[in-house]
Parts: C-alpha cells; structure tokens; sequence
C-alpha cells in the first residue's frame, strides 16, 4: 500500500513481541526474523549472534521447524563470510526438514544452498539443487522462491556459457516478488549478459 517507513516500526514490534513471548516457539521466531533483519542491516557479527542464540533455544526445545528455522537463518548469516559452513547449515537445516515432511522448509533451505553452492562455483551442484527446488516449488507455490530459483537460475546458465536462456530466466522473473536479499543485485549479471 506504499507505507514504506511503517515497516520498520511493524517489523521492531513483531521481533519485540516473539521475544518476549514465553513460548520457545514464538521466541525462535522472533530470534530468526531479527537476525535476519541485523544481516541485511550489516550488523554481521549481532546476526550471528542473534543465529546461534535461536539454534540453542531451538535445541533445547526440541522442535524440528525450530530447528529448521533457526539453520536457515545461520546459514544466511554464514553465507557471506563463510559459505562452506552455511552449505552445511542448509543441508543440516533441509535433513530436519525431511524428518518432519516439511517440502517449505526444505525449499527455503535448498534455495540458499543452491546460491551458496554457485558462490563456491560448485555450478553442477546448484544446477543438480534447481532441477530438485523448481519440483518443490511445483507443490508449495512459493511465488517469492520462484524468484530467486529463476535469478539463480540465470547465474548458472551464464557460468555455463548459454546466455540466452540466463537473460529468459531472468525476464521469467518480472512481477514476481523477491525474498529480501543481502547486498546483492542483479546488475553485474544484466551488464554481463548485455
């Protein structure tokens, strides 16, 4: 509705208030939206911090999508600095996910893994992980991973020499929303494939 500057305001209120809650569920929640939104901020090291808070709570809680969720988001902390660790993260996060029959978890997880995996430029590894994230995405309907599966998409074909289809991929992704990404854009990838 163009209420930008309300966002942040909405955003403090629901971490405050899944903190603050009692229920170690609700508290892993707001633990992984806040790191999140610390990594997005720059603030890498309280991300971390904020990650690693969750995955014990998490453990000590015993919750499989808590455990799932709080994976993810240390593996979106890890990614930049560290992206051998954050595979390992999504891939310990998408091994809870199976255990618990949860095709959302294991598409969020594999969406990372796959951009993770093309960073390393382990290309055959994302491209073997998009074939398995378009077949999930076939069954949740996730529109805003549909996104980010076309731009990986695109950077694998690119790696892979066939610019045409990069830049169809790309163009398959117009009015579809993005997942909030972490100082990343496609600019480097359109100027390439011009």
């Amino acid at each position: 509705v163009g209420r930008l500057d309300d966002v942040t305001h909405q955003f403090v209120e629901l971490v405050s208030a899944s903190r603050a809650d009692p229920d170690p569920f609700w508290q892993i929640n707001g633990l992984g939206y806040e790191a999140i939104g610390a990594l997005i901020l720059g603030r890498v090291e309280r991300a971390r911090e904020t990650a690693e808070r969750a995955l014990r709570v998490a453990g000590a809680l015993g919750n499989p999508e808590c455990t799932q969720w709080a994976l993810h988001c240390l593996g979106r902390v890890l990614v930049g600095d560290e992206p051998i660790a954050a595979c390992a993260a999504f891939e310990e996060a998408m091994a809870v996910a199976d255990q618990v029959g949860s095709r959302l978890g294991r598409a969020l997880n594999l969406s990372e893994w796959v951009a993770a995996k093309r960073k390393l430029d382990a290309v055959h590894d994302a491209a073997s992980g998009l074939v398995e994230l378009f077949a999930l995405l076939g069954l949740t309907g996730m529109r805003s991973l549909l996104s980010t599966a076309l731009r990986e998409t695109a950077y694998v074909l690119h790696d892979l020499g066939d610019d045409d289809t990069a830049s169809a991929a790309l163009l398959a992704r117009k009015d579809l929303p993005s997942m909030p990404a972490v100082q990343e854009t496609d600019d480097d990838l359109l100027d390439a494939l011009q």
